[in-house]
């Protein structure tokens, strides 16, 4: 509650000016349920920086009128100390007082008005009457370099560059070890690691949109977690659709941008009709950072982004043949072979197809930290993500899902030396890779490919003996390197036990739709009698190999053993 709100609030008559602060709170709730101080107006003047200098001018101007001798040079004591506490080293330090901090530094800088305020009252005392003093125009001078503390700078937000681990999941190398992570894998924008300050944006942002109370009410979250809000809003980057109302009808699209001032509004309006489905960018990079850091299959793939539509036409394009021999031995007059365009410019057609992933939480917890709750909260739903794209690249049916290489058709094809009775045999194993041409292995940098299958299919692999009289294992003990013929041997369980496949996942191209959609209920029996709350994650992904000569497929291997 600042003095605007509170000048607003006494302008229209809802209380009197010397009413205590409970009852201006009380007004300011009346006021905005009945509409008559819209969600917007409240933004705009809780945003406002309070007149600390007019504050400290009138305090100090009109106590020290009255001092006495020692009292005014306690006061100009008192002076010299806030002045050399808040005034600038240099000019260019002092800034327009609008910009964030960008080090420690600048963030030491920074003065609570408040506590000197209330400093400068006690050194006074209310009982101190007497002498003018010149003093005050010392501390409204150095006012004019003081900047109020904001909620998000109670949190570290130091930036470093997210870098790929240098070993995965399963003891598997990362194929971008050491390079700093992208958010579309291979060319996309750099990502940088999350800070403090962003969980606690994201955590005060999800907790805006929970139905416990806050949704759509921006003036019932505690005053700090309000802040975070409106200051996620005015100053983070954002992506997804603004006003949506159907696939058709998507509204403004944004990506990676900031809101405008309609913008930001329809943002506060609509958070509980849905019409918006914008998110901070921090909050769709903390989703995204779990596939692309730890998915078995994921970072391997092409990712292309998509801002709207759900269906991706395109096309791809098919070998040329050139022919040798024309003109041979001098012979003039022989006609060239033309190379037939028939078949060379095929279909390569995707639907966007959504993804939803649920998380249950208590309600009492959800008033813990902003930060545990933000980070928390997008962890689980990475992890969820995580699995499901990985999935999708293995085994997407194409018709409700992305197409995965397991259903893709035009697949290479190689039969099991012993089929589903087993065992594999190195041939097995060598012939999946062999049947990829080293022209796809080798292309796109080379470093992506890999066998497929369930973890179940990788131990019958690697128990295969060197003989029935010798139990030495064929491919090597170090089973936790999850290597076959040198190459990884990326795991999804979701592979039947039978099924290995082998490829160049450089060829497998995804489309990710940019804006990723949060929804939450409180509603019905269940959730109410356990006191609990849904958040639903709804992301949109489409996909499919885009050679099948990339990859070669083995469907009935070992069933046992």
């Amino acid at each position: 509650m600042n003095q605007k709100l509170k000048e607003w609030l006494i302008t229209k008559g809802k209380v009197a000016a010397d009413v205590s602060d409970e009852e201006f709170e009380k007004a300011l709730k009346t006021a905005m349920e009945s509409g008559e101080l819209s969600d917007e107006e409240y933004a705009k003047m809780a945003n406002e920086t309070p007149d600390h200098k007019k504050e400290l001018t009138e305090i100090v101007g009109g106590a020290v009128a009255a001092a006495n001798a020692p009292v005014v040079e306690a006061l100009k004591s008192l002076s010299e100390a806030v002045v050399a506490a808040v005034a600038p080293k240099s000019p260019e330090d002092a800034g327009d007082g609008k910009e964030e901090p960008d080090d420690d530094k600048a963030k030491s800088d920074v003065v609570d008005v408040d506590a000197i305020v209330e400093r400068v009252k006690a050194e006074i005392g209310e009982s101190v009457q007497g002498n003018g003093f010149e003093s005050g125009e010392v501390i409204a001078r150095a006012a004019t370099h003081i900047r109020v503390k904001e909620a998000s700078e109670r949190y570290s937000h130091t930036k470093t560059a997210l870098i790929c681990p240098e070993m995965a999941t399963h003891n598997m190398k990362h194929p971008r070890a050491g390079e700093q992570a992208l958010d579309h894998n291979t060319t996309g924008r750099a990502l940088d690691v999350l800070t403090e300050r962003d969980y606690a944006r994201i955590g005060a942002y999800l907790k805006f949109i929970s139905p416990l109370g806050y949704r759509g009410k921006l003036s019932r979250m505690p005053e700090h977690e309000r802040n975070l809000v409106l200051d996620t809003i005015h100053k983070e980057l954002w992506s997804g659709d603004v006003g949506w109302r159907s696939e058709t009808s998507p509204g403004i699209h944004k990506r990676y941008e900031r809101l405008t001032e309609r913008e930001m509004k329809s943002i506060l309006d609509d958070a509980t009709s849905g019409g918006s489905y914008a998110v901070p960018q921090i909050l769709e990079d903390a989703v995204i950072i779990t596939p692309i850091l730890f998915g078995e299959l994921f970072p391997l793939v092409e990712v292309i982004p998509v801002n709207q539509g759900s269906q991706v036409d395109g096309f791809k394009l098919t070998d040329v043949s050139i022919s040798s021999g024309h003109g041979s031995g001098n012979v003039e007059g022989t006609a060239m072979s033309l190379a037939s365009t028939a078949g060379l410019i095929s279909n390569f057609d995707t639907s966007i197809f959504a993804c939803t992933a649920g998380v249950e939480w208590g309600r009492d917890w959800e008033s813990d930290a902003v930060v545990d709750f933000g980070r928390l909260m997008t962890e689980r739903l990475g992890e969820k993500l995580k699995e499901w794209l990985d999935n999708q690249i293995a085994n997407g049916d194409g018709t409700t899902e992305p197409t995965g290489i397991f259903t893709e058709s035009g697949i290479l094809s190689v039969a099991s030396a012993n089929g589903t009775s087993g065992p594999y045999t190195i041939g097995d194993m060598e012939d999946l890779a062999w049947k990829v041409t080293k022209a796809y292995r080798a292309s796109k940098g080379g470093n992506r490919n890999a066998f497929i299958g369930s973890d179940t299919a990788y131990k019958r692999v690697r128990s295969v003996p060197i003989t029935t009289s010798d139990d030495r294992r064929i491919f090597g003990s170090n089973y936790q390197d999850y290597e076959v013929l040198s190459y990884p041997f990326r795991v999804q369980d979701d592979i039947s036990n039978g099924r290995i496949a082998f490829g160049n996942l450089a060829w497998y191209r995804m489309f990710r739709r940019l804006g990723i959609r949060f929804e939450s209920s409180s509603e019905g029996e269940t959730l109410l009698r356990k006191n609990t709350q849904l958040l639903i994650m709804r992301a949109r992904y489409g996909g499919r190999p885009t050679q099948g000569g990339a990859f070669a497929k083995m469907t009935d291997g070992a069933q046992t053993g």
